[in-house]
C-alpha cells in the first residue's frame, strides 16, 4: 500500500515538474520573441547607416547639358581628366583661350546617408601625346603618355626664337598676389571673379580649399573660369600631335573637428585650420594675402 502511494506521489511530482518546465519554456520563448520583435522594431525605426561622402566634378563649357556631374571615382574623392578644349582667338591676339568652368558637387545618393563635407580641389595641367603600343591580339593600341617637356623642341617661332614645351610647375610656385589669374609656365588659368569669397588657396600644398561645409546635393561655387595658351605654341604643339590635359582632383573629409587632422594633416603642418565659425582658414596668411585670396 505504501509502495503504491509513493509511486502515485512520484507520478504527480513528475507531471508537475514537466508542466513547470513547459511553462518556463513557453515563457522563455515568449520573452525571446518579444525581445526580438522589439529590437527589430527599434531597428526599423532607427536604422543606422554609416555616413559617407561622394564627390563629382562638374564642368560648364558653355555647351548644352553643361554642369552635368561626372560619377565619383570612389568615396571621398573624385577625378576628371579634361581633354576637350574649344580654343578661340581673335585677330591680333597672341593667346588662344577656352572656357572651362569647374566646381565640385557633394552627391546626395538615393538610400545613402550622405554627409556634409569640407572639400579641396587641385588643378594639374599636363602635355600629352598619343602613342601606339602592341596589343594582346598582335595588333596595336593607342595610349596617352606624358611628354618629357625638358627635351621637347617644337621648332622655331615666327621671330626665329626656339619653341619648347614648358614645365607648368606647381601652384606653390606662384606669388601670393590677390587676383584672378595664375600663370603656370605658358598656361594661364583665369579663376572666377568671386572665387576668393568661397575658396582659399593653400601655398603649402597647392590645393584650393572651399571655405564652408558643402551639404549633400549641393555644389561649391565655381573656381576655374577659363584657360589660355600662346596661339603659336598651341599650333606647334597640335602639329606635333601634342595636346593639353587638365587633371581636376577633388578630395573631402567629414565636418567633425578631428577629421581634418586624421585625413589631411595637422593644421600647423597643413596650413589650414577650422575656425570658430566652422569655416576653413589659413593658419597664417601669406604676405599680401591676409584674406586668403591668391593669384599671380
Amino acid at each position: 500500500m505504501k509502495k503504491t502511494m509513493t509511486r502515485n506521489r512520484k507520478k504527480k511530482i513528475g507531471a508537475a515538474s514537466a508542466l513547470c518546465v513547459c511553462v518556463l519554456c513557453a515563457l522563455g520563448a515568449a520573452i525571446a520573441a518579444h525581445y526580438r520583435n522589439t529590437r527589430q522594431q527599434k531597428a526599423a525605426e532607427n536604422p543606422f547607416v554609416p555616413a559617407k561622402i561622394r564627390l563629382a566634378v562638374q564642368e560648364d563649357a558653355g555647351t548644352p547639358g553643361a554642369g552635368a556631374p561626372e560619377d565619383a571615382d570612389s568615396e571621398n574623392t573624385a577625378e576628371r581628366l579634361i581633354k576637350e578644349f574649344s580654343w578661340t582667338s581673335s585677330a591680333g591676339e597672341a593667346n588662344a583661350s577656352a572656357v572651362k568652368r569647374v566646381r565640385i558637387l557633394n552627391v546626395n545618393g538615393e538610400d545613402e546617408n550622405n554627409a556634409a563635407a569640407y572639400i579641396r580641389l587641385c588643378i594639374v595641367p599636363r602635355w600629352v601625346t598619343e602613342v601606339a603600343v602592341p596589343a594582346a591580339d598582335d595588333g596595336e593600341a593607342t595610349v596617352t603618355q606624358d611628354v618629357d617637356v625638358t627635351t621637347y623642341y617644337l621648332g622655331e617661332a615666327e621671330d626665329g626664337s626656339p619653341l619648347f614645351l614648358s614645365d607648368f610647375g606647381r601652384l606653390t610656385d606662384v606669388g601670393q598676389i590677390p587676383g584672378t589669374v595664375y600663370s603656370l609656365g605658358d598656361l594661364t588659368l583665369t579663376l572666377d571673379g568671386a572665387w576668393a569669397d568661397s575658396w582659399i588657396f593653400n601655398p603649402t600644398d597647392g590645393w584650393f580649399y572651399y571655405r564652408r561645409p558643402v551639404q549633400p546635393g549641393t555644389a561649391t561655387e565655381w573656381l576655374l573660369e577659363s584657360v589660355s595658351l600662346p596661339q603659336e605654341l598651341l599650333d606647334a604643339a597640335e602639329a606635333a600631335g601634342i595636346s593639353l590635359r587638365l587633371d581636376i582632383l577633388a578630395d573631402s573629409i567629414q565636418t567633425e573637428a578631428d577629421a581634418l587632422g586624421e585625413r589631411w594633416g595637422a593644421p600647423e603642418t597643413l596650413g589650414i585650420a577650422i575656425g570658430a565659425d566652422g569655416s576653413l582658414r589659413l593658419t597664417s596668411a601669406p604676405e599680401g594675402n591676409e584674406g586668403g585670396a591668391a593669384g599671380g
